[in-house]
């Protein structure tokens, strides 16, 4: 019954994460026109922002409930939760590119 409830909070992080990345991945699919005529500093400052917010974002939404569970003497079922959440990306980014063959 434990491992049925971590699969399902893993699967819930991993679908909130492959949702952020389909969105970011839609934004700069459908404004390329507009992304590719702009030059400069600040160009290249927004999409190192967009980097960032998104390592951050990310880095919260795969590891953020794990690492809590950690530090609060829970340290087997954060391990569980890492490794579940990075399975189920797995799974995500594999369907997606056989949906792509």
């Amino acid at each position: 019954m434990r491992h049925r409830v971590l699969a399902r909070h893993a699967f819930i992080h991993a679908a909130i994460a492959s949702i952020y990345i389909g969105v970011v991945g839609l934004l700069f699919y459908s404004g390329q026109d507009v992304l590719e005529t702009r030059n400069g500093p600040l160009a290249v400052t927004a999409y190192l922002l967009l980097v960032v917010l998104s390592a951050a974002f990310i880095g919260v939404a795969v590891f953020g409930k794990a690492a809590m569970w950690y530090l609060d003497g829970r340290k087997s079922d954060a391990v569980s939760l890492a490794l579940y959440t990075v399975g189920f990306l797995s799974l995500i980014t594999a369907a997606t590119f056989v949906v792509l063959l």
